[in-house]
């Protein structure tokens, strides 16, 4: 069920990641027809290869971000070091 590009049923109440949405598979790009204006489609001053790249980057950021909190940082005291003397 459900061709190429077309978005996959997710369960009832989860939330459909914009960021992963691959333009490129998709069949119909309206803002591609003659006439079309882009800030229907795109905010910001995008356009496709610029979401494209901003895309990118989120699921980047998200990963390493995913990736730092599953480190564990165990704070401990350190001892202070002594002043360096004095010449």
């Amino acid at each position: 069920e459900g061709g190429e590009g077309e978005a996959k049923p997710k369960p009832e109440g989860m939330a459909l990641d914009p960021y992963a949405i691959d333009a490129e598979l998709m069949e119909e790009r309206p803002w591609r027809k003659p006439g079309a204006d882009m800030t229907d489609w795109f905010n910001y001053g995008f356009n496709e290869e610029a979401w494209q790249q901003y895309c990118a980057k989120q699921q980047n950021l998200r990963r390493m971000n995913a990736m730092q909190a599953s480190i564990q940082v165990v704070e401990t005291e350190r001892p202070q070091e002594p002043p360096p003397p004095q010449q």
